[in-house]
C-alpha cells in the first residue's frame, strides 16, 4: 500500500464530484489494474491548494504536478491493539432505494459502531465535524451528508480489520468518505 500528500489547486476541485476523477488521473496511464483508493480532505489551504491525503494499492505517478510525497507502508494488525482513529464518513441509511443520512449524533455512532461489528471495539467516540457537500453530476445536482469522528479502538479481528481498513467504511468513497487514519496508543 501507498500513503501519499497531495496539494491540488482548489479551482480543480471546486465540484466534489471532480475530486474523484482528478485523483484517478494520478495514476500511471497504461496501468490496467484497478485504481483502488481512499482519501480524505484536510482542508488545509494555503497557496489556493486544499491538502489531500491518499491511500492506494499502487502506487501514484510521482510525476503528477500535485504529488508533494508518497511512501510505502504494509500496515500489520493485531488482536487487542489499540489506536486512536479519525474517519470522515457518510453514515446513511436506504430507504426506498436512496441513502438517507443519519442526522443525530447518536444515530451515527451506533451507525459508525456496527460498522466495527466482530470487527473491532469503539471505546471513545465524538463526533468533530459535519458538513454537507453539494455537487454537480452530469446535468442534475446532489449533496451527501459527512461527518468526522475521532476516537479510540481496539482491534478484537486483525484479519477483518486489514480489509476493512484497505477497502473503507461505508458510502460515498469518491467523495473522500472512508479512509480509516489510525495512531497507535
Amino acid at each position: 500500500m501507498f500513503l501519499s500528500k497531495l496539494e491540488i489547486p482548489i479551482i480543480d476541485i471546486a465540484n466534489p464530484y471532480n475530486r474523484h476523477k482528478v485523483l484517478w488521473n494520478m495514476f500511471p496511464k497504461n496501468c490496467n489494474a484497478k485504481r483502488e483508493f481512499l482519501f480524505r480532505v484536510d482542508n488545509k489551504i494555503k497557496n489556493a491548494k486544499i491538502e489531500i491525503i491518499m491511500q492506494s494499492i499502487i502506487r501514484p505517478d510521482e510525476k503528477a504536478r500535485n504529488v508533494k510525497l508518497t511512501k510505502e507502508f504494509n500496515p500489520v494488525f493485531k488482536n487487542s491493539s489499540c489506536f486512536r482513529f479519525l474517519l470522515c464518513a457518510n453514515p446513511c441509511k436506504m430507504k426506498n432505494k436512496n441513502r438517507v443520512p443519519y442526522i443525530h449524533e447518536q444515530e451515527q455512532i451506533k451507525w459508525l459502531k456496527n460498522k466495527f461489528e466482530g470487527i473491532a471495539n469503539i471505546n471513545a467516540c465524538n463526533v468533530i465535524h459535519k458538513e454537507v457537500l453539494f455537487f454537480k453530476k452530469n446535468d442534475g445536482n446532489g449533496k451527501i451528508f459527512t461527518v468526522t469522528f475521532q476516537g479510540i479502538l481496539i482491534i478484537k479481528d486483525s484479519d477483518l480489520f486489514l480489509k476493512l481498513f484497505q477497502t473503507g467504511i461505508g458510502p460515498a468513497k469518491s467523495f473522500g468518505c472512508g479512509m480509516l487514519s489510525l495512531m497507535k496508543i
